[in-house]
């Protein structure tokens, strides 16, 4: 991992098991937002946090992968948890890319480059 100080919005970050888990802290407040990460497991049990606020998971905005399906939690929304039904495989590189529109409160997941889910 590339330490937080000498990295940027274009900078990549490995979340690979090899590299332990680095807090990073992470919060924001806005209309739209977008995450793109590319992903593979090795594993889809549990849990998975991707991106996570320093806050409690409940109340947070968050993206995880929870048994295989993208999960993203956007507080002060209604619903507050989002569950896509596509289920990642494991041993499979993915592109993903989630837009979170706050006025349409519509969520939507991309998997390479393709919108695969819409929820509102």
């Amino acid at each position: 991992l590339l330490p937080l100080e000498i990295t940027d919005h274009e900078s990549p970050v490995s979340y690979h098991l090899d590299n332990g888990c680095i807090r990073q802290p992470f919060g924001f407040t806005a209309d739209n937002v977008l995450f793109e990460f590319m992903i593979s497991m090795t594993q889809v049990s549990g849990w998975c946090c991707i991106r996570c606020e320093e806050t409690d998971l409940q109340y947070g905005n968050n993206v995880m992968i929870h048994k295989g399906r993208l999960v993203v939690t956007i507080n002060n929304n209604a619903p507050h948890s989002v569950v896509f039904t596509r289920i990642f495989l494991p041993g499979k590189k993915y592109n993903v890319s989630v837009s979170y529109i706050r006025r349409a409160k519509v969520v939507q997941m991309y998997v390479d480059h393709e919108l695969v889910e819409t929820k509102h």
